[in-house]
């Protein structure tokens, strides 16, 4: 089935692009307060926030993961948020564990006691019902099978969201749950929301967010059409044209590279900037944090 692209005004929190922008631009940081004020009903303040974290496996050839965001406060504990409207809802567990096994092996040091594992939050956003019960919220937390009442407190906690769910949850997060999922001013019911929307409106209107928008578009189109390391190469030289004449260093570099992951993160980092100055400047980024690894 052929996906039909979104006009800007028309794309709501949910959609994974208006989601990275709001957590990206100046009311970034307040956004992720305010997420976590209404699903974890905790209040946090230093908190640093990390949007489309890319963590790779173990080796290169252990299956990696891209977290819609990482919020990480103070080293004490992380929130990973991922805004979903397409995982096949009984993948939905393996796969979180997955993630929360990946994050846990990058949260420890060598030497560390275990007590210093800070707590990790996993929190899906879901348009589709995960357990079929109708339920606003699903918190899910490890328990002894056959004592319940024992407490098990390893620090990690998983909620899965279902935006239209009518079961319990609080009116808080009813509201915001419904405006994440139709991002428009009648669904603004709180002062809260209020801002929230006036930030959504802002982000829509900006001339380089549509830009983005444009080149994030067409970057899907290009995945979905070329596979092979070669197809790609030619979708991420398409990309960077938009910026203007391609410098042949570059172009060489980008022809020369036969490895369809490097590509693919290449393509990653090609949507979200705007000159060839902080595309270059990311490669170099991202090739110290590999070695680093």
């Amino acid at each position: 089935m052929k996906q039909q692209k979104k006009m800007m005004e028309e794309l709501n929190l949910l959609d994974d692009f208006l989601f990275f922008e709001a957590v990206s631009g100046e009311q970034g940081e307040w956004f992720c307060r305010l997420l976590i004020k209404s699903i974890c009903n905790r209040e946090v303040k230093e908190i640093q926030i990390h949007p489309q974290n890319i963590v790779q496996g173990v080796d290169t050839v252990q299956h990696g993961i891209r977290m819609d965001l990482y919020v990480d406060e103070k080293g004490k504990c992380f929130y990973d948020f991922e805004p979903d409207q397409h995982t096949n809802k009984k993948l939905l567990p393996k796969r979180n564990r997955y993630y929360r096994a990946l994050l846990d092996s990058r949260l420890l040091d060598t030497g560390e006691e275990y007590d210093k594992l800070p707590e990790l939050w996993t929190i899906f956003i879901l348009s589709h019902d995960p357990f079929g019960q109708n339920r606003m919220c699903y918190t899910v937390k490890n328990v002894v099978l056959e004592e319940p009442d024992i407490k098990y407190e390893d620090g990690a906690v998983s909620v899965f969201l279902y935006t239209k769910g009518v079961v319990g949850g609080t009116k808080k997060l009813a509201q915001l749950l419904k405006y994440i999922m139709e991002s428009s001013e009648t669904n603004a019911v709180s002062g809260e929301l209020k801002e929230l929307h006036d930030y959504v409106t802002r982000l829509k209107h900006k001339k380089e967010v549509g830009v983005r928008y444009m080149k994030s578009w067409e970057f899907e189109r290009m995945w979905r059409e070329e596979g092979k390391a070669e197809g790609k190469a030619e979708a991420l030289l398409d990309i960077l044209e938009e910026m203007g004449e391609i410098p042949k260093a570059l172009e060489d570099r980008v022809r020369s590279e036969t490895d369809s992951e490097v590509i693919s993160r290449w393509l990653k980092l090609a949507v979200k900037v705007n000159s060839f100055a902080e595309f270059e400047n990311g490669l170099l980024s991202k090739k110290k944090r590999t070695k680093r690894e």
